[in-house]
Formats: C-alpha cells, structure tokens, sequence
C-alpha cells in the first residue's frame, strides 16, 4: 500500500467537519490510512444505519451514502461498482495495482449494536507472497475496515502530531482508532498486528488462504469483543462510536489485478 502524498495545500482542502468520519484505512499503510494523497470527495452526512447494496437504485454505479476514499493521488484508483452476482445487487472491486477504498459515515453506539455482519466473495487471492505484515507487500482481495471515536487526549505526541499534519494537509480529522478485518493470503486467522506508525490502526485476520475461493463467506463479529482483543490497553473504557464503515481491495505493491465481492454490511444487536 502506498505512503500517502501530503502535498496537497491548507487552502485546496478546506476542512469539513463531516470528514470526521472518513475511515482510518492503515494510515495507507504507513502513514496514515490516512493522510490520504489528496483530499477525498467529502462523505455523505453520517447516519445510523449501513446504506444497503442490495436496494440500491439499479442505474446506479455507487451505492447512496457510500463515497470513494483516495489514499495517494499518483497511483490508480481501485473500481467500486454495484453489480448482480449470484442473483444479489452486490459491490464488485476490482483493483489493478491500485489501492482506494469505498467507505460511508456512520454515528452508531457498539454498545447498543456491535454485531456486525456481513458477506464477501473472492475467486483467487492476491498471489505472489502478499502478506498483511510486510509494508511491501501488505495487499489483500478483502477488508473490511471499522473507525471509531475516542478522547485525542489519548494520542502519543507522534500520533498528535499525524492528526495535525491530516487536518492542515487534506483536511481530515482522523478517527481515534481503526481496526481492519482482512481476508489474507497466507497469516492464519487471528493474527493481529498493529500499524507501525499509528498505534490506533490495527488489523486482524479474520479469514485466510484459499480454502473458501469462488463461494460467499458470511461473518460475523462483536465490535467491542473485538475491539477489547486488539486494543487490551483500552480494554477497561467504553468502546467509542462506530464513525465509519468501508471496503477495502488493493493491489498497488505487488501489482495483480485483484477482485472481490462485498454484500450488504449491518450493524445490530
């Protein structure tokens, strides 16, 4: 995944409030999912509940309430489409050497709802030794990433001074922390590793290798279980509001042409 490009000037991304929500993706791997190469169409205004792909209008190329999230200005864009797969209105990404995400803002309490659900499909992995934990070949067919709020009185000084360098730079606020499910090619599940950068972003293996190619593969996880699990030193607090959901194919270090399918994504009880 690439480093994100902070070129961009204070004066061509004013800051919205409504970026608050954009999603923590691994500080692109490095900085930041996020500082972000170039500042991202603004989010539709944060809602409660996940925005479906299966009743998304069908001359829709993007399902409403979702926005695309660019994390390096200078690379290719990973294609987000709604499309029909096995009878359902589902998103089909598509990434060829390419690493963007597709992400909506949410306001939810994971106290009141942390099961989130979901479905994914892919039929071939990344290939050629793609690995989570190496900055240089850390793509993956599939992830699915969560942001969630917290007091910045928390943030190292290294981290503070990361959420100022993405306000002044692209005019984002970052969430507090960001944990992404990925489905890798070769770590075994339950692997979790934490972003070397930003301590707030960390990843946990939630499905690996081939064994489940060319089929649906339904999940299901307890947000603040989870959160507990990946962040123990936060494990004591009350896990902040879900600020945003997204899904996440990339290819851009090894360079493959990776595809995945995504289903509709639920938070509930």
């Amino acid at each position: 995944m690439p480093r994100p490009d902070l070129s961009l000037s204070p004066m061509s991304a004013p800051f919205d409030p409504q970026r608050r929500h954009l999603l923590h993706w691994p500080l692109a791997a490095s900085l930041a999912p996020l500082l972000p190469g170039c500042a991202s169409p603004g989010l539709p205004p944060a809602v409660d509940s996940v925005p479906r792909f299966s009743t998304a209008p069908r001359r829709a190329e993007l399902p409403p309430g979702w926005a695309p999230y660019v994390l390096y200005r200078h690379r290719a864009q990973t294609q987000y489409r709604l499309t029909e797969r096995d009878g359902q209105r589902v998103l089909h990404a598509r990434a060829e050497r390419s690493a963007s995400a597709l992400q909506c803002a949410l306001q939810v309490d994971p106290q009141q709802r942390p099961r989130l659900r979901w479905r994914w499909r892919a039929d071939a992995l990344v290939g050629g030794g793609a690995r989570g934990d190496r900055d240089d070949r850390d793509d993956a067919v599939a992830r699915v990433g969560v942001g969630f709020d917290g007091p910045e009185d928390e943030l190292t000084l290294r981290e503070t001074l990361i959420h100022e360098q993405a306000k002044l730079f692209a005019g984002l606020d970052l969430p507090f922390q960001s944990l992404l499910y990925t489905w890798d090619d070769h770590l075994p599940v339950g692997t979790v590793w934490r972003d070397k950068r930003l301590g707030g972003v960390r990843h946990l293996v939630i499905q690996s290798g081939p064994a489940q190619l060319g089929q649906w593969v339904e999940h299901e996880r307890d947000l603040v279980a989870d959160h507990r699990m990946v962040f123990p030193e936060h494990a004591e607090r009350p896990v902040g509001a879900v600020l945003s959901l997204g899904c996440f194919t990339d290819s851009d270090d090894l360079g493959h042409v990776v595809e995945a399918w995504y289903g509709d994504l639920s938070l509930s009880a």
